[in-house]
């Protein structure tokens, strides 16, 4: 059949610029800042430490950076404060995180929710909530459960064969559930990955068989696997402590398995931040790149302090 209508007048889409949005969008914008007002309100920017007394929180595990660590446990103002797209990431996994802890309450009613940990019994001077303590009422044995939230991409690479084999939870995770586990006496660890974004079907079959494993990947784990990363970073904060007392800036030295021994940060300002390892010799034989600096509070600060 053929059409016999004139259509030259409709609208046709641009092959120059596209459909741009405006450049000064209103009604969004103020959404979002009424709710970054309200974010900051409530006190989600500066939360209180578990134990006042104690520096060390268990989120600072996430801190892999020998300097950054220094910053957060010496208190130094932020060169960075957080930006209401940060935010945005943020409360977008408290949202979801809250979520899952409540009706987890309602399965488990006898669980601990948001339970305070003191490390300071494993030799850390600090604290930290973790998420979910649960005990067998049979065995008495004791799981840590810990509720990640991550964007798409990162949960096809820890979860998924995206790129080649999974990648596991981030080091991060694994740490700050371990000594959150050993703190409260618990057995076990169960690490709960929960993407904002679904993955494809096709991509989640190849690892289970369930439609909520698109959003959802798990990892157990015995604390007797754990112990040596404990330990190892009961030696990392006491070293950065004793840094502190002495206000003796540390260097930019990555400590994460992801990289190696040694790697240490040399240009924080850098999109994509260059690490080199020296050998004795001083003689670059390593170098790669950071991605945690473009996510660093103190970035510009330790660039102004230089190595």
């Amino acid at each position: 059949m053929r059409i016999q209508n004139n259509i030259s007048d409709l609208p046709t889409a641009s092959t120059d610029n596209g459909v741009p949005p405006v450049s000064d969008p209103q009604i969004g914008v103020a959404l979002a800042q009424a709710w970054f007002d309200g974010y900051v309100a409530d006190g989600n920017v500066d939360k209180a430490r578990a134990i006042p007394e104690s520096p060390y929180r268990a989120s600072y595990a996430s801190k892999r950076c020998d300097r950054q660590l220094y910053y957060a446990l010496s208190d130094t103002p932020e060169s960075e404060p957080l930006t209401i797209a940060s935010a945005w990431t943020m409360g977008l996994g408290t949202m979801v995180h809250e979520h899952f802890q409540a009706k987890y309450l309602e399965m488990f009613p006898d669980a601990l929710v948001e339970p305070v940990g003191d490390l300071r019994p494993i030799g850390i001077d600090g604290s930290g909530h973790a998420d979910i303590v649960v005990t067998d009422q049979e065995t008495g044995e004791r799981t840590l459960v810990e509720l990640k939230t991550t964007g798409g991409f990162s949960f096809k690479m820890m979860a998924t064969t995206f790129k080649g084999a999974p990648q596991g939870p981030r080091f991060s995770y694994l740490l700050q559930s371990a000594m959150m586990a050993k703190a409260l006496d618990c057995d076990k660890v169960i690490i709960v990955l929960l993407s904002l974004e679904p993955v494809s079907a096709a991509l989640a079959e190849q690892y289970s068989e369930d439609e909520a494993s698109r959003f959802v990947a798990e990892w157990h784990y015995d604390i007797t696997e754990l112990l040596d990363i404990i330990e190892d970073e009961r030696v990392r904060v006491n070293h950065i402590l004793h840094n502190v007392r002495l206000s003796d800036l540390p260097r930019r030295i990555i400590t994460d398995p992801e990289f190696p021994a040694g790697a240490t940060v040399t240009a924080p300002l850098a999109s994509r931040a260059p690490w080199v390892v020296y050998d004795e010799g001083n003689q670059i034989v390593d170098s790669g790149q950071y991605w945690g600096c473009a996510y660093c509070a103190w970035r510009t600060k330790c660039h102004e302090d230089g190595e």
